[in-house]
């Protein structure tokens, strides 16, 4: 092997003996974009995401984006 392939393989094993340090997933509020208008699909939107905040312990925000059938949504 070469010194230059024996420093690299020797770096590697370093990197991966250091403890990943990573943050809770995600960190912020999770955005719910809702295709509608206020009416009941929005509404069995926030109830879905209260329940799945208080089990995931993660705050969501339904955010609505109507007009164009949908697309300025999606």
């Amino acid at each position: 092997m070469k010194p230059s392939h024996l420093l690299v393989a020797g770096g590697s094993l370093l990197s991966c003996a250091v403890p990943a340090l990573a943050q809770g997933y995600p960190v912020k509020p999770v955005r719910v974009i809702v295709s509608t208008v206020p009416d009941p699909l929005d509404t069995f939107a926030r109830m879905v995401l209260d329940k799945m905040s208080q089990a995931m312990k993660q705050g969501f925000v339904v955010e609505n984006r109507a007009g164009a059938g949908g697309n300025i949504a999606a």
